[in-house]
C-alpha cells in the first residue's frame, strides 16, 4: 500500500480524520458533514478554525489531483475511514463547520 506524505500543516485534520471519521461514523453522525459539526461542537472554535484552515489548505493543495489520490491522502495518510466521492463532499465538510460557527456555538 503506497502512502502519501503528510504535511505538518494537516495536524488538525488527521485528528479529525481519526477521531471523528471512523469505520462508525456514517452510523454515529449521519455522513462526514455531521462528524464535521460534532468536532465543532466538542471542540470549540479554536480547533474548528484550525480544521477549517486544514481543510481549505487541502482542497488548494489537491485541486490538481485526481480523486483516487484525494482518497488515499485521507485514508492512508490521514487515517479516515471515508472514502469520498468527490471534491464536492469536502467543501461540504468545510462548509458544515461554517454553518456550525453561524448557529451560534460557543
Amino acid at each position: 500500500m503506497r502512502t502519501v506524505s503528510r504535511p505538518p500543516a494537516f495536524r488538525t485534520l488527521t485528528t479529525f480524520a481519526r477521531g471523528y471519521l471512523h469505520q462508525d461514523f456514517i452510523d454515529e453522525y449521519g455522513g462526514a458533514c455531521g462528524a464535521a459539526e460534532a468536532f465543532a461542537r466538542d471542540a470549540g472554535p479554536k480547533d474548528t478554525d484550525k480544521l477549517r484552515g486544514d481543510i481549505e489548505r487541502l482542497i488548494a493543495l489537491s485541486a490538481d489531483w485526481p480523486i483516487a489520490r484525494l482518497r488515499a491522502f485521507l485514508v492512508e495518510t490521514l487515517g479516515a475511514q471515508w472514502h469520498l466521492g468527490s471534491r464536492r463532499e469536502l467543501s461540504a465538510v468545510a462548509r458544515a463547520l461554517d454553518a456550525d460557527a453561524r448557529r451560534g456555538r460557543p
